[in-house]
């Protein structure tokens, strides 16, 4: 099995950490985590959808959970902040 590595993933404008094997593994996380959110149903999709790699962001030591992250969060994290 492959390490989940970090992608920022945009969703209708909101952007978001996401961890996953692939790309296509990170676009899913960030939508069920959308629809858990509130902003979507099952079977809706958001309207625009992008992903791309985050190298800066792999070291997040919660990469393990399942769920999509703020960005500003995950970067405060990596800072030290709390």
């Amino acid at each position: 099995m492959s390490a989940r590595v970090a992608y920022a993933v945009e969703l209708d404008g909101v952007k978001c950490i996401c961890f996953g094997v692939t790309k296509a593994a990170a676009k899913w996380q960030a939508v069920r985590s959308w629809r858990e959110a509130g902003f979507g149903q099952r079977g809706e999709w958001p309207r625009t959808l992008k992903a791309a790699r985050s190298p800066e962001y792999d070291s997040f030591n919660w990469a393990h959970r399942r769920c999509a992250w703020v960005e500003d969060y995950v970067a405060a994290l990596l800072r030290g902040e709390s």
